[in-house]
């Protein structure tokens, strides 16, 4: 009897022990990568300074990522859409969002936009040839899972 005691007692601390452990460990992702969030907001702070936005267009364009997250959101709740749907409705949501933030910018700010974009879907395509994807394979990211 006694044997079973200490047996259970070990199981109880080990068991303790690993759920504090699981507790205490560091998020997954790169430790050395700040969270999403702070890199999306110094991409765009980066790349405010390259188009050389003036303080009213920053302030329109926050005004067009706020509503566009907000309708992309509830996109991602209505769980009535099929796959397909979503995708089309996702894909007009983001052209709107576009032709939204391109004419908040100057002719030259848009022509620095679009060899900017360029360059990185460039990047972007060389990234996936070398990870042994053709340059056709991109179908698009399956839709996000659902909150809750």
């Amino acid at each position: 009897m006694k044997r079973s005691t200490e047996i259970l007692v070990l199981a109880a601390v080990l068991t303790a022990a690993f759920a504090t452990a699981d507790l205490t460990a560091q998020p997954a992702g790169r430790p050395d990568r700040p969270p999403r969030g702070e890199r999306r907001e110094a991409i765009g702070e980066k790349m405010a300074e390259y188009l050389g936005l003036t303080d009213a267009q920053k302030t329109q364009l926050k005004q067009i990522h706020r509503a566009h997250r907000d309708a992309m959101e509830k996109l991602q709740d209505d769980e009535s859409l099929t796959r397909k749907q979503f995708r089309e409705q996702m894909a007009a949501l983001q052209k709107s969002f576009q032709e939204q933030r391109r004419a908040v910018l100057t002719p030259e700010q848009q022509q620095k936009a679009d060899e900017h974009r360029a360059r990185m879907q460039e990047l972007r395509k060389e990234r996936r040839e070398r990870r042994g994807h053709g340059p056709d394979d991109d179908d698009g990211p399956p839709p996000p899972p659902k909150r809750g």
